[in-house]
Order: structure tokens, then C-alpha cells, then sequence
């Protein structure tokens, strides 16, 4: 999958609670982490980042998060993984966001 590209697999329910989502993040601009992180979450809950509240930045520390995975350098060897929004996340230092369905 390419930076920046996403796809949808689950349930055609409207919501987006039964679907996994996936996403890229640019491995040469982590700083966009919390924003694709956002994004994807707000795909798949069927709504948009504005109304994801609070904010990432609220519920866990981007900062920490944006080094651990750039300290990966893309190789594919680091996950992290947390609950946002009552959807699991996972986020690999390859470019890799998975949302998934709600919990």
C-alpha cells in the first residue's frame, strides 16, 4: 500500500463500526502521524477528526509516539499499539495505520 493510500474492508454499514481501516503514513514526515492517525479513525467511525474528542494529542503523548517510530528508520520492525475512540490502533514504523472495528 502507498503513502496515502486507504482501504475499507467489513460490514456496508454506514457507521464504519464494523470496518477495518488502513492507512500510510509518509515515513519521511512523522510529524503527520497524529494527523493520519486522526484521519483514519474518524474514516473509520464514519465522521471527521473535529469530532474526535478529545484530540490524539489529549490522549497519549505524539511527541513520544512520533520518535519511537521514526527511530525504526522504516524498517518494519516497530508497532505500537493503543485504544482511540473505543477502535483499536496499530501503527508500524514501516508507514502501516490499521484501525479496527469498534471494541
Amino acid at each position: 500500500m502507498g503513502e496515502g493510500d486507504s482501504t475499507r474492508d467489513g460490514s456496508d454499514d454506514d457507521s464504519g463500526d464494523g470496518e477495518r481501516y488502513e492507512e500510510a503514513w509518509p515515513t519521511d514526515n512523522p510529524e503527520s502521524i497524529p494527523t493520519v492517525v486522526a484521519e483514519a479513525v474518524a474514516a473509520a467511525k464514519g465522521t471527521t477528526p473535529e469530532q474526535l474528542t478529545p484530540p490524539l494529542a489529549d490522549s497519549l503523548n505524539v511527541d513520544a509516539l512520533v520518535r519511537l517510530l521514526r527511530s525504526g528508520e522504516g524498517s518494519g520492525t516497530i508497532e505500537v499499539g493503543f485504544t482511540y475512540h473505543g477502535r483499536s490502533v496499530t501503527l508500524r514504523d514501516d508507514g502501516t495505520v490499521t484501525v479496527g472495528p469498534d471494541e
